[in-house]
């Protein structure tokens, strides 16, 4: 009787999902999807949206179970002026994974792309990750969104549902995920995915099930450790236990990053934060994302507390200039609230101690720098981070911003000079 009742059963709106309703809107005005036919004996038809903007760096987003490219339209938004070029797709009619892998791969033959930057979020990023052990020379870097390593563990027979329509289809995976969610951007962003469900066909929504529910597991690639970031959201998920947090399990040389909040979707309920920690990753990869020098407006000249204008060229003495610019300008007022700035602050000078501690050792072991580095490489995104979320929760100025994340941009820009010296 409850599947019955929720055929029928209407969502409430709350201002997420007015939000969600209104940034769909702007992606579409904007990014128009479009369909892309691979293949020859077999054709599989994509759906793709993409940013006009070519020049960048090409990040390829794979969403959810049962979603469109539109999954993405708040981090398309929030990137818009960041100099990444987006493509988010919707997976053809396929009869298994690795036909999934053959489509995918014909796909990318169509438009030309050898490397990529693969994003998947939650099937999507099960797909990224079996893509890339397969064809590991091919990536350029991998961001993973509550990924698994493993399917087949949801009891459903795709075949019994051959000649179900779309709508119980729906119905189906809305079981899957319609849960008890822990805040209301949470419920909305279900909402939105539930929404976004609508616009697949009945052979979408099997085909989909099916993949999903084959038995696969992945096994670990240590080539893939530099370029992986893992994202998961510590508020809730929708997975089994045994199959949240695998893909840390399995590829553990990989960087693990805590969302406080975000759900099965942060992609929709936490879009700006998601958005930061793809800047961040995707800097690693393209030094063009760095922030540039910028002049004061109206006077031609360089803010003195933004960067000075006699900054050494070689980046590793720029980072000991940097050094030192840091110690002079981390705020010691309480500036932020109470008990937010004396743990930013330890932060940075705790920082700032481990890089002096490569700068010395640089002359004498160099071999012994690499952990080091790769210690400190994570503790700069965790601290570029933590700067971002205090300036907007506590609406400073982005004159404050500007000091700070070119200091940070700098160090890290150092580190990998010195990454590539050592190694």
């Amino acid at each position: 009787m409850s599947f019955i009742k929720n055929l029928f059963k209407k969502d409430p709106k709350t201002k997420f999902d007015n939000e969600n309703t209104d940034a769909l809107a702007l992606f579409r005005s904007s990014n128009p999807e479009k369909k892309v036919t691979v293949g020859t004996d077999k054709q599989f038809v994509w759906g793709l949206c993409e940013t006009y903007d070519k020049k960048g760096e090409t990040v390829v987003c794979l969403p959810p179970l049962a979603s469109t490219g539109h999954h993405f339209c708040k981090l398309y938004n929030a990137l818009s002026d960041k100099g990444i070029r987006l493509i988010s797709l919707q997976s053809p009619e396929v009869d298994s994974q690795e036909e999934w892998i053959q489509a995918f791969t014909l796909l990318l033959a169509h438009l030309e792309i050898d490397t990529l930057h693969l994003l998947g979020c939650g099937f999507g990023g099960y797909l990224a990750l079996k893509f890339a052990t397969l064809h590991s020379d091919r990536i350029k870097s991998l961001f993973i969104v509550n990924g698994f390593s493993s399917t087949g563990f949801v009891s459903m027979n795709p075949t019994a549902y051959h000649f179900a329509p779309a709508s119980v289809l729906r119905t189906l995976i809305a079981q899957m995920i319609e849960k008890e969610q822990r805040s209301e951007k949470n419920m909305a962003s279900v909402r939105f995915v539930k929404k976004d469900m609508e616009q697949l066909t009945q052979e979408n929504l099997l085909s989909q099930i099916t993949c999903y529910s084959e038995t696969q597991v992945l096994s670990g690639n240590s080539s893939l450790d530099e370029k992986l970031t893992i994202i998961e959201t510590d508020d809730f998920t929708s997975l089994p236990e045994n199959i949240h947090n695998t893909v840390n399990g399995t590829f553990g040389g990989g960087r693990l990053i805590l969302m406080k909040t975000g759900g099965d979707y942060p992609a929709i309920s936490e879009a700006d934060e998601l958005a930061m920690y793809l800047t961040v990753h995707m800097r690693r990869f393209d030094s063009a994302l760095l922030p540039q020098t910028q002049e004061s407006e109206g006077t031609g000249q360089q803010d003195e507390d933004q960067q000075p204008s006699e900054a050494p060229q070689d980046p590793l003495q720029r980072l000991s200039f940097y050094l030192e610019r840091m110690r002079t300008n981390v705020p010691i007022q309480n500036d932020y609230k109470e008990g937010k700035l004396p743990t930013k602050r330890k932060a940075f000078m705790e920082a700032l101690e481990e890089l002096d501690e490569v700068l010395d050792l640089l002359d004498t072991v160099p071999q012994d720098t690499l952990k080091i580095l790769h210690e400190l490489d994570n503790t700069l995104d965790k601290t570029y981070i933590y700067l971002s979320q205090s300036i907007r929760e506590h609406n400073k100025s982005l004159r404050l911003q500007e000091t700070f994340r070119p200091i940070l941009d700098y160090m890290k820009e150092a580190i990998e000079k010195v990454k590539g010296k050592t190694q």
